[in-house]
């Protein structure tokens, strides 16, 4: 992406002509990485106004997100009114924020890719989820995290800022959270999406899909949102000449992670898939008749990668390409590991 010769002017212009999501979020994105000397104190207000009214009003994830970074950038931090129940319905794309300030997003494309490979499956269009879902923008933070258990001891080396993602989770302790934010959320305990076993422990009610509560994403749920509809190992395509502006990771994050949100959002509007900290997934699904059922063999997956990976396909941190399940002989939380949150929208039985 080619930044040290724009027109600001004449993008600026262009965003209030444009109509096509990609090139508006694309425009956004060149913008703010733009050098702030060509911006008069005039021409950052035009763009602060042009990206606010996107961030508020375009119905595409990866405008909303785009303008979101873009406005970040130049030290603006807007927000969105929570939606409401009946503006929530009868959406089937899109995103909305939550009353807790997150943005989640209801991805366009929900094909189920059934293998990691870095093709698309001959057979991905036969295979639809017969739910729909919404995943959170970005991974939960400190911040978030430690209104659920404000004890928690996590590694602040790796995450310094209250914005960065929270790391040392464990498998159980995700859910577990899920369930605390549901009730937060005004919802019910009928509404969340895990029981808790006679050792403690949680797992997935039998209608986990039917209930209206968070949730980890499922590991198809979570490739859906991280690919995009692209068959490439990165949203963004098949070469690292991008990476640094999608991920931290090995070569750029200095060993640590870095508050969410910081880099750029993938097509459909979702930050730090690749790098950053590695998210825990539900296992993945066996079927949902007459009740869900999952592998539930002692190994989980977390992906995406994290502050120390690299696109090398084996090593401790897992890897950064979307394409790629790292699978952990155990649900112990590691200085990598952390989440984001999904839920469904609607299921048909």
């Amino acid at each position: 992406m080619i930044t040290n010769q724009v027109d600001p002017q004449f993008l600026i212009e262009l965003l209030s002509e444009e109509s096509s999501a990609p090139a508006i979020a694309a425009t956004l994105l060149v913008l703010g990485s733009s050098d702030r000397t060509l911006f008069s104190e005039s021409l950052r207000e035009q763009l602060a106004d042009v990206a606010l009214k996107h961030f508020q009003n375009h119905p595409d994830p990866e405008v909303h997100s785009a303008s979101e970074w873009v406005l970040n950038q130049f030290g603006e931090h807007p927000t969105v009114s929570p939606s409401t129940p009946e503006e929530l319905e009868n959406k089937r794309f899109g995103w909305y924020v939550t009353t807790f300030g997150d943005t989640m997003v209801i991805p366009n494309e929900q094909a189920v890719f059934s293998d990691t490979s870095d093709e698309t499956p001959e057979n991905a269009d036969d295979e639809k989820l017969r739910w729909s879902f919404a995943i959170c923008t970005k991974e939960v933070t400190v911040e978030q995290f430690m209104k659920f258990r404000s004890n928690f001891r996590y590694n602040d080396i790796v995450s310094p800022l209250p914005k960065c993602p929270i790391n040392e989770i464990n498998h159980d302790t995700a859910m577990a959270y899920c369930n605390w934010l549901t009730v937060q959320d005004g919802m019910t305990e009928e509404d969340c999406c895990y029981e808790v076993t006679a050792k403690g422990r949680h797992k997935p009610f039998h209608d986990f899909f039917e209930r209206k509560g968070y949730r980890l994403p499922l590991e198809q749920e979570w490739e859906i949102g991280a690919r995009a509809g692209t068959s490439t190992p990165f949203s963004f395509g098949a070469t690292n000449e991008l990476l640094n502006r999608y991920a931290w990771y090995l070569e750029n994050s200095e060993q640590h992670a870095h508050p969410v949100g910081s880099l750029f959002p993938n097509q459909n509007g979702l930050f730090d898939v690749s790098g950053n900290i590695s998210e825990w997934c539900q296992s993945s699904l066996v079927s949902v008749t007459p009740s869900v059922s999952f592998d539930d063999s002692a190994q989980v997956s977390s992906r995406g990668g994290a502050y120390r990976s690299s696109t090398a396909l084996s090593q401790p941190f897992g890897p950064l390409q979307a394409t790629t399940k790292y699978e952990l002989s155990d649900r112990h939380g590691q200085i990598f590991t952390g989440f984001r949150i999904a839920k469904t929208i609607s299921f048909a039985k």
